[in-house]
């Protein structure tokens, strides 16, 4: 069974999710949280990161049952790792939970 969202969007897949300006991004965040694995705390946090190709990217929480918290990996850092693992040269726009949107400088 395919699942319902993924961790990278093409700008067109993007624009069909609703996102078609950086403002938007922070509507994916509720859309992906079901790719969060959060069996010990319950709560799951996401990250959407608008690149410099126009791909968006997505980051979730993860945390491994058996294992102290601090194995956990946090939104932000799945989301840097997706980025480099796509070979990404520049993150344009963060947005993070409750209505956060970050600019990132360029350059």
């Amino acid at each position: 069974m395919a699942q319902e969202y993924k961790f990278v969007f093409t700008a067109d897949e993007a624009a069909s999710e609703g996102v078609t300006e950086p403002e938007r991004l922070l509507t994916l965040i509720t859309k992906v949280l079901s790719l969060a694995l959060a069996p010990i705390s319950k709560y799951k946090v996401g990250a959407v990161g608008l690149a410099s190709s126009g791909r968006v990217y997505v980051g979730v929480n993860i945390s491994f049952p058996g294992l102290p918290l601090h194995h956990s990996i946090h939104a932000t850092q799945f989301l840097v790792t997706n980025l480099a693992l796509n070979s990404e040269k520049g993150l344009r726009e963060l947005g993070r939970p409750h209505g956060v949107l970050i600019t990132v400088p360029l350059g």
